[in-house]
């Protein structure tokens, strides 16, 4: 679904005061580009990390990407430094 910088930054808040921790949410269509979006709750700030699809059909993509994300939340990264493929170099 193809949103607004204004949809996302509301969607964000949104379910950020569900439960006043971060947010993350994956395949964003901005434009005609993708992006993982988030809300750090430690830093009170917004971020955006756009990716690129690679066609084919992929198994644990998901699986890697919790792992990846997790590893570097647990060594107290920031979420969006966390947050791959930010992390993966």
């Amino acid at each position: 679904i193809n949103k607004t910088e204004i949809e996302i930054h509301e969607l964000l808040m949104k379910l950020h005061r569900l439960n006043n921790k971060s947010v993350l949410i994956t395949s964003v269509e901005i434009g005609s580009e993708l992006f993982i979006v988030g809300y750090d709750h430690r830093l009170d700030s917004m971020f955006k990390v756009k990716y690129e699809v690679i066609d084919g059909t992929y198994y644990g993509t998901g699986d890697l990407f919790s792992g990846a994300l997790f590893y570097h939340l647990l060594k107290d990264k920031p979420l969006k430094e966390a947050t791959p493929p930010n992390n993966l170099f």
